[in-house]
């Protein structure tokens, strides 16, 4: 009997120091736990309407994996594919570019805000990994909150996941606008968002789907 104990103990023994030297290798061999994205903020946007002469749409915050570190200030505005629209009767038609573009500069031709021009121009790529056109807005006041709504409108950080109503103020008469810089041609509309990081001169700009505005249902945008 008392071999037989030397024997269960020998083997015990050895199937602990078994389990103890094949722990750091279980360990290598475990799957690793999958790693949570960065969350952080990314504004939505909506396609614009028409209600009478003003169109509009709107945007909302949301917390989404890759998102910006952001305290959620920013806005969105409505910007037009006007540059191939833009008479050349037009006094300012000098600051439209109606070619390519890869960065906002090459759409502001005589730098913006104003008063070195009355145009806030927009690079917005054609699709993913395309250059981009020149889109605009009108940057005088009080037209820009005819056109937009931004945390400067608002007050302070925009709270997440409300939808927010662009422009800030009613009233941009459609109409008006297409016969004052378009010949009265109609054209696309898209809402241009705009999120800024917690770091100096970091954000994260981003584009709606466009949609075509016209009083006149009749009237056709340009392709």
């Amino acid at each position: 009997m008392p071999g037989k104990k030397v024997i269960l103990t020998t083997v015990a023994v050895a199937g602990v120091a078994v389990a103890i030297l094949a722990l750091p290798f279980a360990g290598i061999m475990q799957p690793l736990a999958p790693v949570r994205p960065f969350y952080g903020l990314e504004m939505s946007l909506s396609k614009p309407t028409l209600s009478g002469m003003n169109p509009s749409g709107t945007f909302k915050l949301q917390y989404r994996p890759f998102g910006l570190d952001s305290l959620g200030n920013g806005g969105a505005c409505l910007i037009a594919d006007i540059a191939r629209l833009v008479p050349n009767t037009d006094p300012h038609k000098a600051e439209i570019h109606a070619g390519t573009c890869t960065k906002p500069a090459d759409c502001n031709l005589k730098g913006s805000p104003p008063p070195a021009g009355v145009w806030e121009g927009y690079c917005v790529p054609d699709g993913p990994k395309q250059q981009g056109r020149c889109w605009y807005r009108p940057d005088s006041d009080p037209t820009k909150a005819l056109l937009c709504h931004t945390s400067g409108h608002h007050g302070g950080p925009w709270p997440i996941g409300v939808s927010q109503t662009v422009p800030y103020l009613p009233g941009f008469n459609l109409q008006a606008f297409y016969q004052n810089h378009t010949g009265g041609e109609a054209t696309q509309w898209r809402l241009s968002g705009r999120l800024f990081g917690t770091l100096p001169g970091v954000r994260r700009e981003n584009y709606g789907k466009p949609a075509c505005l016209s009083v006149d249902k009749k009237q056709k945008c340009p392709k």
